[in-house]
């Protein structure tokens, strides 16, 4: 998972927001919590209407928007989920293949954009992912 381009590593939730907050809604990025030492996905979610093309830096788009950061727990026999989210996945990737397709219900928001990385941003946490169901719901 160190070499997807989604993936940056020990990132708290202000951190992930100062990186996504210049991106379009479906931005999204996957990190290891600083609060939960777990994984998390930090998302820009939001409205996009239709303009004129002269408009906008981003030809026909004007958006409104926030960030949602999602638990990801792993259950054993079941694969990696959004925490209250019902679908499972055996890897991580298909999640991200998943919601390459359907909207996260709730933020009614796809995974369209990968945030880019840093030049010098290194990915290698030196602890692996928990995969344990045992997390408590709470702030990413």
């Amino acid at each position: 998972m160190h070499a997807s381009r989604w993936f940056h590593g020990l990132k708290n939730r202000k951190e992930a927001e100062q990186l996504l907050r210049t991106m379009l809604p479906g931005a999204y990025l996957f990190r290891i919590s600083t609060s939960h030492k777990g994984l998390t996905l930090s998302i820009v979610y939001g409205e996009q209407a239709r303009l004129h093309e002269q408009l906008s830096h981003y030809p026909g788009l004007r958006t409104t928007k926030g960030f949602k950061h999602y638990l990801i727990h792993y259950q054993q026999g079941s694969g990696y989920f959004i925490f209250g989210k019902a679908k499972a996945f055996k890897h991580i990737n298909d999640l991200v293949r998943y919601y390459n397709a359907n909207a996260i219900t709730g933020i009614n928001t796809m995974l369209v954009f990968p945030a880019p990385k840093a030049a010098a941003e290194d990915d290698d946490v030196g602890w692996p992912i928990p995969q344990t169901g045992s997390h408590s719901p709470g702030r990413a």
